[in-house]
């Protein structure tokens, strides 16, 4: 029987090379979110994740997604990674540079776990937007000052959808923006 995301995430936190996935679940309250967005994802899938650190979510993203899924990660810097299943990328993922690597309607799935700077958040998105598939998932993770960059993201795209999970467990940027193709 398959695992959960929620199963998979928390064998890992009991991995202390693993670090636990990454923090998606204990310093931030995503797991369900994502467990929901990702459900029926169940053939092999193009996935990107912007901000991979020391390869943590890769990992959980690794053991939850189909075997034969295309995972690759993004960074600015290169870590020592503590898991290295995927394919890594060191370069801004907000620029035209990057995104021009893929294209149009390439991925299932991209998330955007970078800087949490909201220029680098805008300009990713309007970058690599293009090569998500039609039903493909867009997420932001981490926002910042949501009170004052609403708009922003707001405007964004008609289908832009802003979960506001700060009373969860009190974190100031457990906010994702989830944008569905």
């Amino acid at each position: 029987q398959e695992k959960t995301l929620s199963e998979i995430y928390w064998n890992l936190i009991q991995n202390p090379v693993l670090k636990g996935g990454g923090d998606k679940g204990t310093g931030h309250s995503y797991i369900e979110v994502y467990e929901d967005l990702f459900k029926d994802l169940k053939d092999p899938i193009n996935f990107l994740e912007i901000g991979v650190n020391y390869g943590e979510s890769m990992k959980l993203w690794h053991d939850y997604f189909h075997p034969d899924s295309n995972l690759i990660g993004a960074d600015i810097i290169h870590n020592n990674l503590i898991f290295n299943d995927f394919n890594l990328i060191i370069e801004d993922a907000s620029t035209n540079k990057f995104a021009d690597r893929f294209p149009d309607n390439h991925f299932d799935v991209i998330i955007d776990d970078g800087s949490h700077y909201i220029n680098h958040q805008i300009l990713s998105f309007n970058n690599l937007f293009r090569t998500l598939k039609n039903g493909g998932v867009y997420v932001i993770e981490d926002i910042q000052n949501i009170d004052l960059h609403r708009p922003y993201f707001e405007k964004l795209h008609p289908n832009v959808e802003i979960l506001d999970r700060r009373s969860i467990k009190g974190q100031y940027d457990d906010i994702l923006i989830v944008v569905r193709k």
